[in-house]
């Protein structure tokens, strides 16, 4: 009986450790996944500011012609 309780004990702490990394396994994919949303974000701005510098440059040589 105290064989079976001890082999049950073990299987939790196994299973309680499992949960404990799969949980810190997703709060760094979660971390990763934040900041390579904010760098996207990021680059999108400069890309949408680019564009606008790229047509107002473009406006500027069609009116000087």
């Amino acid at each position: 009986m105290s064989d079976n309780i001890d082999k049950l004990n073990s299987k939790v702490k196994s299973y309680k450790k499992a949960a404990e990394e799969a949980t810190e396994s997703a709060s760094n994919a979660q971390s990763r996944y934040r900041k390579v949303q904010h760098e996207l974000d990021e680059a999108n701005e400069r890309a949408e500011m680019a564009e606008a510098a790229v047509n107002k440059a473009r406006s500027k040589a069609l009116d000087a012609k």
